[in-house]
C-alpha cells in the first residue's frame, strides 16, 4: 500500500466491535433521513460523458453507497447504447440496492469482476484509504473506478473523512503497482478521478 495520503483527516482512529456496530447504526440511520433524497440526474450524466469513452460494449457497473437506486437507474438509461448492466450496493436494506452490506469490506459480498465501480460516497468510509484498496480487489484488470470528491473539511461519526484537492489529487497521481491515473474533472456537486486497475 502506498503510503501517500488519501483522507486529510478522519473520524476514526481504531474500530472495534461496538464502535463498528455503532458506525453502522449511523449510517443506516442517516439513510432513513435521506432515502428519498436524489441528486441532479446532471451529475451522472455529466460524469458517464467523460467516462464513456473507457467503457466497452456489454460492460458491468456496481455503483457504491447509492442510497435509492437513482444514480443506478440513470446510468443504465444514458448507457443504453453500450448494453451496460448497472448495479446497486448499499448497507441499509431499505435503500432496496442489488447487494445489500458494508463497502468497507466489499469484496466479502460482490463478485469480483466489475468493468467499473463508482462512488461519491467515500468520505463515508471508515478510512478512505483502507476502502479506496478494497473497493479496487473487485474491479477486474483493466476496469476502472471513478470516484467522487467534495472537499468539506467537517467530519463526523456519519461523515467519517475530509479530502482536499491536491492531497487527492496526489494519491491518484502517484505511481503504483496496483492502478494508474487516467483522468479527473469537475461535475455539478463532484470532483472526479479516474483510476484504472493494472
Amino acid at each position: 500500500m502506498t503510503e501517500n495520503k488519501l483522507q486529510e483527516r478522519s473520524y476514526y482512529s481504531a474500530v472495534g466491535e461496538e464502535e463498528y456496530k455503532k458506525y453502522c447504526l449511523s449510517q443506516i440511520k442517516r439513510h432513513s433521513r435521506k432515502a428519498d433524497k436524489k441528486r441532479t440526474a446532471g451529475e451522472y450524466l455529466y460524469c458517464f460523458a467523460n467516462i464513456e469513452n473507457l467503457l466497452c460494449k456489454n460492460f458491468r457497473m456496481l455503483c457504491l453507497g447509492t442510497r435509492n437506486n437513482h444514480e443506478k437507474h440513470v446510468f443504465q438509461n444514458v448507457s443504453s447504447g453500450l448494453n451496460g448492466e448497472v448495479y446497486s450496493q448499499d448497507l441499509a436494506s431499505g435503500s432496496h440496492a442489488d447487494y445489500i452490506g458494508d463497502f468497507n469490506v466489499l469484496s466479502e459480498f460482490v463478485p469480483h469482476d466489475w468493468d467499473v465501480v463508482y462512488s461519491n460516497a467515500i468520505d463515508h468510509a471508515l478510512d478512505a484509504k483502507a476502502v479506496f484498496f478494497e473497493w479496487l480487489k473487485v474491479v477486474k484488470q483493466g476496469g476502472i473506478m471513478v470516484l467522487g470528491f467534495s472537499f468539506d473539511d467537517d467530519i463526523s461519526a456519519i461523515d467519517c473523512n475530509s479530502f482536499t484537492y491536491n492531497g487527492v489529487d496526489d494519491f491518484m497521481m502517484h505511481k503504483s503497482e496496483l492502478f494508474e491515473y487516467i483522468r479527473s474533472f469537475k461535475a455539478i456537486d463532484y470532483y472526479y478521478w479516474v483510476v484504472r486497475k493494472k
